[in-house]
């Protein structure tokens, strides 16, 4: 008989161990279940960062080109002006004569007798421009 008790506490201790092992298995499933579950958004996140960059880059390639866009109109617009006599150490200085203003020019104010068929009158000029 005893012998069978022995048997019988060495097959709990077993059972005993066996649990245990089932839990620990049980917990290290778990962790990799959330390891997955992390890696998954991670690698989402990636995904969208990468497309955020790829995004930026095409962004920054626009606007350099809009950025040369406008240089090379500005210096087509600055070539009729003479080099350093059009720029102070305030800024640039007002259009020469020769170039019309953008509006109604307010130092010329049109008068009520003037033209009325809407066409502006071209400014007399006293000379040839000079460049």
């Amino acid at each position: 008989m005893a012998e069978v008790r022995q048997e019988l506490a060495t097959v709990a201790a077993d059972r005993d161990e066996a649990r245990r092992t089932v839990a620990e298995l049980d917990r290290v499933r778990k962790e990799l279940e959330r390891a997955a579950d992390e890696r998954t958004d991670l690698e989402r996140r990636l995904a969208a960062a990468r497309a955020d960059a790829d995004a930026a880059h095409q962004r920054v390639a626009q606007l350099t080109g809009q950025v040369s866009d406008l240089a090379s109109a500005l210096a087509a617009l600055g070539t009729g002006r003479p080099s350093a006599a059009g720029f102070s150490a305030a800024g640039p200085s007002p259009a020469p004569a020769h170039s019309p203003p953008a509006g109604p020019s307010p130092a010329a104010p049109r008068s009520a007798t003037g033209p009325s068929d809407g066409a502006a009158s071209a400014p007399a000029q006293s000379g040839p421009a000079e460049h």
